[in-house]
């Protein structure tokens, strides 16, 4: 049932084009889901040249072989990936696999717990927990999930997104020039069985899709300094705040950076301390 909601939520938006694959037996055997089903190999789905980014539904490790490097690859050279657990990925998780080392936890082993869970966000701030944060269905009205895996320890610089009984469910992170975000859970389509009405299960599906793919899809400025601030404009003696984010050649953040910021007055401005420009002349890390 999880792949069949996650299915119909990406299908939802007319602004995809969707490669459907699914597994129907063990380890490796996937077929080509659409209007003419046929059986594929993994090699095929290697082919990501045109491919903005992945989607694993509880795809086993074993299942994967080869492909593992590719997606790694695949995300380190900027392309966006999205892992869902449940029973099949648990266990060994994707332990000893280069897929583990794009993940934003600790890749396994980990245990899948068959209890009833309430999902809360977790009040990040980063691109997808404010996305998260702004849907229109409260989390409070939705059904309890079930079934979810106990992911592993959270990488420095990673966001959790959403919470399950107090632990990680939804993690993210920038890794290399890619996006990767795991969901420690197969139970999001009982969403659907909410008591208001499948309408505002299926609402809440869109919209945590609707911001999954917005964010691992979206172009990333490569710049290895970013600065911009909170808003467009401020009021006269209001302070403003300015976001600044450094990233080493390999594209990861560096949160030790020291970042000295010159303001230089407006051109044909004569309001003292109204300023427009700046420059960022001394940078150093350490």
């Amino acid at each position: 049932m999880e792949y069949a909601a996650v299915k119909r939520a990406l299908l939802a938006d007319d602004a995809l084009r969707v490669r459907v694959f699914i597994r129907k037996s063990n380890p490796a055997g996937f077929w080509r889901d659409d209007t003419t089903p046929r059986p594929v190999s993994v090699s095929s789905l290697a082919e990501l040249g045109k491919t903005t980014a992945v989607v694993l539904q509880d795809v086993p490790a074993e299942a994967l072989g080869r492909l593992s490097t590719t997606l790694a690859s695949f995300v380190r050279a900027g392309g966006g990936l999205a892992v869902l657990t449940g029973a099949s990925s648990a266990g060994r998780g994707y332990s000893g696999t280069a897929l583990g080392e794009v993940l934003p936890v600790s890749p396994g082993p980990w245990s899948y717990v068959d209890e009833l869970f309430g999902v809360q966000p977790s009040g990040g701030s980063g691109p997808l927990g404010g996305a998260v944060a702004a849907f229109a269905v409260p989390f409070s009205s939705l059904p309890t999930i079930r079934g979810k895996v106990l992911l592993g320890a959270t990488k420095g610089g990673a966001e959790v997104v959403l919470r399950a009984g107090g632990a990680p469910l939804l993690v993210s992170w920038q890794v290399g020039r890619g996006k990767v975000a795991l969901l420690g859970t197969d139970g999001l389509h009982r969403w659907t069985f909410s008591p208001r009405g499948a309408e505002e299960g299926e609402k809440a599906q869109q919209a945590l899709w609707g911001a999954m793919v917005g964010w691992l899809t979206e172009v990333r400025d490569d710049r290895p300094v970013v600065a911009e601030f909170e808003r467009d404009q401020y009021q006269m003696g209001t302070p403003a705040r300015l976001l600044v984010q450094v990233t080493d050649p390999s594209f990861q953040p560096v949160t030790s950076a020291q970042v000295t910021a010159e303001l230089q007055p407006a051109r044909g401005v004569r309001v003292p301390g109204a300023y427009t420009h700046l420059t960022l002349p001394t940078l150093s890390s350490g």
